[in-house]
């Protein structure tokens, strides 16, 4: 997909608003060319965020031990 400025936006605020379940390490880690080159993988921003949370889950697991 192809993200605009608008897109970019709208990602970063959903990433602030899941900062404690997803969004934290698109919030810290980054840059909205970052976010644009991520997002041209996917077809959709729902498979974008879907994956994010998958990674989400799969760090939070690994910190358990």
């Amino acid at each position: 997909m192809i993200a605009d400025k608008e897109m970019v936006a709208q990602v970063k605020q959903m990433a602030e608003d899941n900062y404690d379940s997803w969004g934290q390490y698109v919030v810290e880690c980054y840059t909205d060319e970052e976010i644009v080159k991520d997002l041209a993988d996917f077809n959709t921003l729902e498979e974008w965020v879907d994956i994010r949370i998958a990674v989400a889950e799969v760090i939070e697991e690994r910190e358990s031990y």
